[in-house]
């Protein structure tokens, strides 16, 4: 579970390493280096701007690296097994009999132990093929409170034997108990101040702000600084003239006293001051976002609900860890101050709370980075079920279901595809002036499909009809969905990169563009994809039986329609009007002949395919606007097939414009508050068919949110380990730049 993989580095295809390119790999934010993650934020508010170029803090000086972890790991079972196998023994020896207060407070520790040395080991298998150095840190961090407990245990219980039947042996092991114990908890503690700052630091690099986690790397520092200084001074004691043995008995009780008060007031200021800069960190975020602001409906205010979980979550569980251990500490501090009261309680109390503040940690942990916790996307999962959201048609007659399953056999090869696309733009051929970089799918339907379907007779045929008889061709294995406004050249460029394994298509439209269509046919003859057969409505469809003769209703020129109407009529290179066809075939329409009309059965055709072909899915096409998701019958479309849990797969112009966190949101914000009753359609009746199957639109618009940013949805980010908190910073800075200035009180 790799805890930084927001954005998966991409894996070459075969075929692509044989023709000597390999694909450029997303970009993966790490703590060693954020500039991937904070590219988008660089323009955040001067005052205390998140600086990208900050060197990150260091781990502790062994917990960085695996080793470290594993001698912790073998220590705490090696440590754990003698402390056992002491503690079960009351009688050591004639006179080496421990008390039921010292055999508890052993116990406790031993138990304490066992757990956390559990848990530590489930979140290291969680987070095996992570590499990172969060991960790592939180490793150690785990291992080694198991490992300190196992320590304490055995430094209590042999300093109780050395006090019944004291020996040169049993004095040493205690003096190295000691040493360990004294060592080992500070790194703790420094590896628990680490982990806060880089949930700070985390925090940072989705919000785009220095929050604080400078400041807290600073104060770990300090305290291990100053926590290595009184150790040394103690141990210089030790080693004085004045003390010659093993036994650190001989130090003065002024002195001891000084460095336990000393260590704990250090630990219990440090606590502190790291959860007041860590609560003022997440309560910041927190202020920053206005749950009122959107659409209650729409995915925007889910999300917006989900980050404010997550970050009051966080704010609430490490303020009360360090709380508890600044609070645990303090207690210690008062208690020296009466020295019988110390020896005879503090181990209990030690024993029974710093383990469950071990335990409420390692918790912590295994909760953001999942596993005690649903995924983000689960958050999203509320409201009716999808197929209780469309109304559909009475049942179909059997000529319905004839036009379904002459539609349904009408798959085009991708090699057809390209012989097709191959002929345009060359002078004789059906489109002379096609344009790749500005010719629209709509363009090359007007002018190259229509006029190249026409039959001898004086009607039409689908495109795929001309090619060979429909029986002997397969059943399409991919239905795309797009729309005509997109450029001809990104369709075709999207079915031959997915027939290629490929989820963007920049590569392949730059290839298209110059002409290299041989590389790429020979590409996909290697991976054997050539054949593959695609449902595309511009090829599947008969233009001549619906919208051949016609370019839309004329809408009133004053309305907001009527330009997009206009540029619907024209040629995009040129501006010239289409010629409309003059063809005698009957035309179809669904409002005046349903059954008939082939335009209206995508949804149907979608549920006969899923039945007959098997692995069939959905590609969509998603155009450099994004303005697939803003169709009628696109929308329809996906809804289907999202109700029938169709493999949905997206391919975009390339990935980096997913990242629906870049600092232009005009992505963001159409998707996330899109709206059926917005969508548009070529033909008003269309639009309106779609209308009236929806008996709830409100309910269908959550739906629709949930078919695009969903657990299985089609822009879906998949958020592992720590990434959650990224992500949900990125959340926060992300609406809190897409609401208006006036509910924001700032100026965008």
């Amino acid at each position: 579970m790799g805890l930084f993989e927001v954005w998966r580095a991409r894996v070459p295809e075969s075929s692509d390493v044989e023709e000597g390119r390999t694909q450029e790999a997303s970009p993966v934010p790490s703590v060693d280096s954020c500039d991937d993650a904070t590219d988008d934020f660089s323009t955040s508010s001067s005052e205390g701007g998140f600086d990208e170029k900050r060197p990150q803090a260091a781990g502790s000086f062994f917990c960085s690296r695996r080793l470290g972890c594993r001698a912790a790991m073998v220590a705490t079972v090696i440590g754990q097994l003698v402390l056992v196998a002491v503690a079960t023994h009351s009688t050591l020896g004639e006179h080496c009999v421990l008390s039921y207060t010292n055999m508890s407070a052993v116990l406790l520790y031993s138990v304490g132990s066992m757990i956390i040395l559990g848990f530590a080991f489930i979140f290291a298998y969680a987070s095996r093929d992570a590499s990172d150095p969060v991960t790592a840190r939180a490793n150690c961090y785990a291992f080694l409170a198991a490992a300190f407990l196992v320590a304490m245990g055995l430094q209590w219980l042999f300093h109780n034997i050395a006090t019944t039947c004291p020996s040169e042996n049993v004095r040493a092991i205690t003096t190295v108990c000691d040493l360990t114990t004294m060592w080992s908890f500070p790194l703790v503690v420094f590896n628990f101040f680490g982990l806060v700052e880089e949930r700070v630091r985390l925090t940072e690099a989705g919000f785009g702000k220095n929050l604080g986690s400078l400041w807290i790397c600073r104060l770990r520092h300090l305290y291990i600084t100053l926590e290595v200084v009184t150790i040394l001074t103690y141990i210089g004691v030790r080693l004085s003239d004045s003390c010659q043995s093993y036994d650190f008995s001989c130090i003065p009780s002024m002195f001891w006293w000084l460095r336990m008060q000393t260590h704990n007031l250090l630990t219990t200021i440090g606590y502190m001051a790291v959860g007041m800069i860590a609560f003022s960190c997440f309560t910041s975020v927190l202020h920053s976002m206005d749950v009122n602001s959107s659409p209650f409906a729409s995915y925007a205010h889910k999300e917006r609900r989900w980050a404010r979980k997550v970050m009051q979550y966080l704010r609430w569980i490490t303020l009360m860890q360090c709380a508890s251990s600044s609070m645990l500490h303090l207690v210690l501090v008062v208690m020296y101050f009466n020295q019988s009261l110390a020896l005879t309680y503090t181990s209990l109390v030690y024993a029974i709370v710093q383990p469950l503040l071990f335990l409420m940690e390692i918790v912590l942990l295994l909760t953001l980075t999942g596993m005690l916790r649903p995924q983000r996307s689960a958050s999203f999962q509320s409201g009716p079920s999808v197929s209780q959201t469309l109304r559909f048609l009475p049942a179909r007659t059997p000529l319905w279901q004839s036009t379904v399953k002459s539609l349904a056999g009408r798959g085009l090869s991708v090699g057809e595809l390209l012989d097709f696309y191959e002929q345009l733009g060359r002078p004789g051929g059906p489109m002379p002036l096609f344009d790749p970089e500005r010719s629209t799918t709509n363009d090359v339907v007007r002018q190259a499909i229509i006029p190249h379907t026409r039959t001898g007779t004086g009607g039409g045929a689908a495109y795929v009809s001309m090619l060979a008889p429909l029986e002997g061709r397969c059943l399409p294995q991919v239905m795309v969905t797009h729309t005509w406004t997109g450029l001809f050249l990104d369709l075709v460029a999207t079915v031959v990169a997915d027939a290629r394994g490929r989820d963007e298509y920049e590569t392949t439209a730059a290839d298209l563009a110059a002409g290299d269509c041989e590389r790429l046919r020979s590409a996909l003859q290697r991976r054997g994809s050539l054949e593959q057969s695609y449902w595309i409505c511009a090829f599947s469809v008969n233009q001549h039986s619906g919208i051949c003769d016609s370019v839309g209703r004329i809408p009133s020129e004053s309305s907001p329609g009527y330009a997009r109407w206009d540029r619907g009529r024209r040629d995009t290179a040129t501006g010239e009007v289409f010629r409309v066809c003059s063809c005698s075939q009957p035309k179809y329409l669904n409002d005046s002949f349903p059954e008939e009309c082939e335009m209206n059965k995508f949804d149907d055709m979608i549920e006969f395919l899923s039945s007959e072909v098997s692995g069939f899915k959905q590609l969509v096409a998603v155009d450099r606007e994004y303005a697939v998701f803003t169709r009628a019958w696109c929308v329809a479309e996906l809804h289907r097939a999202h109700e029938m849990r169709v493999t949905q797969k997206v391919c975009l112009h390339m990935n980096r414009v997913l990242d629906v966190d870049a600092d232009d949101l005009s992505v963001y914000k159409k998707l996330a508050t899109l709206t059926v009753t917005a969508c548009q359609a070529s033909r008003p009746q269309d639009k309106e068919e779609i209308l009236n199957r929806i008996p709830d639109k409100q309910v269908f618009d959550e739906q629709l949110q949930e078919v695009i940013f969903g657990s299985r949805g089609l822009l879906r980010r998949q958020f592992e380990g720590f990434g959650v908190l990224e992500a949900a910073a990125r959340t926060a800075f992300r609406v809190t730049r897409a609401q208006p200035a006036a509910l924001t009180g700032r100026s965008r």
